[in-house]
């Protein structure tokens, strides 16, 4: 996870190093000084952004159990009797799938470079620096 990090930032502060004159125009805080305070920091070995991907919880595996309706009424009728309790399929589906549906991977950047890279990196190109650099943890 940390070498996927520090491949990520160094590529993120690649692009913004290399950033033509014509992009840096686009926003004044693009600024050479600014890029150059970000390239500064990597070369200081800062850690400038923090990636967050969620991983399976060991709590995941309990079971959540209930009891059917047409057993409720004879609970509160009879309580001498054990009643039996079913799995919940579809808390176990939910379970099962939980990080496909609702998990993501975040990006957090530092505040004191987090409104440089905002301006500086459009979606579509986070989305490949973040190919880039697991294909890189991919075939190390």
């Amino acid at each position: 996870m940390v070498c996927f990090q520090d491949k990520l930032q160094e590529l993120i502060v690649d692009y913004i190093k290399n950033l033509s004159q014509d992009e840096r125009k686009k926003n004044s805080i693009l600024s050479a000084d600014n890029t150059e305070r970000i390239v500064a920091l990597q070369n200081e070995q800062k850690i400038l952004i923090l990636v967050g991907i969620p991983l399976e919880n060991p709590a995941s595996s309990l079971r959540l159990e209930y009891l059917p309706e047409s057993e409720r009424h004879e609970l509160k009728e009879e309580w001498l009797k054990p009643v039996e309790l079913e799995d919940s399929t579809f808390w176990s589906q939910l379970h099962k799938d939980f990080l496909r549906y609702v998990g993501k991977a975040r990006i957090f950047a530092h505040p004191d470079v987090s409104e440089i890279l905002i301006a500086s990196i459009e979606r579509d190109k986070i989305e490949k620096l973040i190919d880039r650099a697991l294909q890189f943890i991919l075939n190390k």
